[in-house]
């Protein structure tokens, strides 16, 4: 949108746009540079920000869409942490200083995967002061434009389009108001009229910032509330006095896990985690399925250390529950058909029964069988959700057409790997915390991800190998030490 009004103001433009890895395994920014040629050469030079109206060009000439060390004049920080980097001087990526530099910032915490282990924690409250003390006085807009967006508008997509409306009003881009509207209707051919709202409620929020208070009740769904909203969904799944039973074994199942942590105090987001991934496991394979999953978490619980915040349980509710989680042909299908699925497409693409409508599901499947010890790929075929709703409740063709052997097969071994934890000692304990971190790195499509589990069983049983008072733990547990997961992630920012 930015390079397109830029275009249509007669800038000379330059763009540089960094893909970065989903949920959040890798930063993502674009850089932005507006500048004009002197009418007496072809010299090209930046202009400030700070102004809407007659931007001056600046003495300083731009070859590249790179933003020298320091020299932007303008942040945009959709992410308030990665945000962050750009005023770090240790970080290649530093383009924010206080004697030039503005920011406009979205204060909505977007948790990393460490935050959602328990790992690691951060305070937006501590990362926004930072970041004012390394901006122009007085000229860093910080708001929780994420929250606000999916509570006005049902997602939080709309949040960068709003946060351009706040820093037009505020005077930090040099483009005029009708060409950064032309320029969404003509980049964004879809919800046109949603994008401008959010743009316009964006320059609200300058004028008017008491209009918008965020106020959730919760920040994360508590354990009480995870468990009472699975419990409907399975009654919901399986009507009638089945759906009560299932319902009824899955509540005992829940009070009989928490019952080991009894006199212990355990936070809610780590009960929250057992009820989410149990429930999980039994839509994968049954009550049976989330018994075994439990049971097995609640063992090693019983062997935990206190002192060190358990650390061990912590790794165990996820990455037991992700190598348990096959993501075969019928698990898939469950998952597209869920109710929380269509709950979460209802909201995001404004779509309401009640008024008559109604979306259509197609889906691209490229199916894997097994049969007689040999595997077949299927041709890319078209499904219909009545279709997965049939194949998730066939569990019986598991074993027959999708045994994926060479996942089943790692799942068995992990699963001896985690009863055999028993810390003798701290140094013993780091040791096993490495192991039974290990799985975090198995991600991505078939092919990718068997290589990945190759590595992570080589991983597993050098550990188990090395004596623990030779142990030495990396900078993060699951980590071999020739991995560096410790490098600076680019920040989201846009200079011009």
């Amino acid at each position: 949108i930015l390079v397109t009004a830029g275009h249509e103001m007669g800038y000379h433009v330059q763009f540089l746009d960094k893909k970065g890895l989903a949920i959040r395994n890798g930063g993502v920014f674009s850089q932005l540079v507006f500048s004009r040629s002197r009418p007496s050469g072809d010299t090209v030079h930046r202009m400030s920000t700070t102004r809407v109206h007659d931007p001056t060009p600046r003495d300083v000439s731009f070859t590249t869409p790179l933003i020298p060390y320091g020299k932007a004049d303008l942040l945009l920080g959709v992410d308030l942490l990665e945000s962050c980097r750009a005023i770090d001087p240790k970080h290649p990526h530093r383009i924010a200083t206080p004697d030039r530099t503005v920011a406009v910032v979205n204060t909505a915490k977007t948790p990393t995967i460490l935050t959602l282990m328990g790992r690691d924690d951060f305070d937006p409250g501590q990362l926004q002061q930072t970041l004012e003390q390394a901006i122009r006085p007085g000229h860093c807009f910080g708001f929780n434009v994420g929250d606000l967006c999916e509570r006005v508008l049902d997602s939080k997509q709309y949040a960068n389009i709003m946060m351009l409306g706040i820093a037009f009003q505020k005077g930090y881009l040099p483009l005029k108001r009708q060409t950064i509207e032309q320029a969404i209707r003509t980049v964004i051919r879809d919800q046109t009229d949603r994008n401008l709202r959010a743009f316009n409620i964006g320059r609200k929020i300058v004028l008017r910032p008491d209009l918008f208070v965020v106020e959730l009740k919760h920040e994360f769904e508590s354990a009480r509330q995870a468990l009472r909203r699975r419990l409907n969904m399975i009654r919901n799944r399986y009507r009638g006095n089945r759906g009560k039973r299932l319902a009824k074994q899955f509540r005992v199942l829940m009070k009989q896990t928490f019952r080991a942590t009894h006199g212990q105090r355990m936070d809610d987001q780590l009960l929250r985690d057992v009820v989410v991934r149990a429930y999980d496991c039994f839509v994968w394979g049954g009550i049976e399925y989330a018994k075994r999953y439990c049971h097995r978490l609640v063992d090693v619980f019983m062997k935990d250390m206190a002192q060190e915040n358990y650390a061990v349980t912590r790794a165990v509710v996820w990455n037991l529950a992700k190598v348990l989680l096959i993501k075969d042909e019928l698990y898939v299908a469950a998952m597209v058909t869920s109710p929380e699925k269509y709950k979460r497409d209802r909201l995001r693409y404004n779509v309401n029964p009640a008024l008559g409508d109604k979306m259509t599901y197609s889906h691209y499947n490229v199916p894997e069988i097994e049969l007689f010890g040999r595997t077949f790929r299927l041709p890319p075929i078209k499904t219909s959700d009545w279709q997965h709703r049939i194949l998730r409740n066939a569990r019986f063709l598991r074993p027959l057409l999708f045994p994926h052997t060479r996942e089943t097969d790692f799942r068995n071994w992990f699963e001896s790997v985690v009863d055999r934890f028993e810390p003798r000692d701290r140094a013993d304990y780091q040791r096993w915390l490495a192991i039974l971190c290990a799985p975090e790195q198995i991600t991505g499509f078939r092919e990718v991800r068997y290589p990945k589990m190759e590595a992570a069983r080589r991983h597993i049983e050098r550990l188990l190998a090395t004596d623990p008072t030779t142990f030495q733990p990396t900078n993060e547990p699951g980590t071999t030490p020739s991995e560096d997961r410790t490098i600076s992630l680019p920040v989201v920012t846009t200079g011009v």
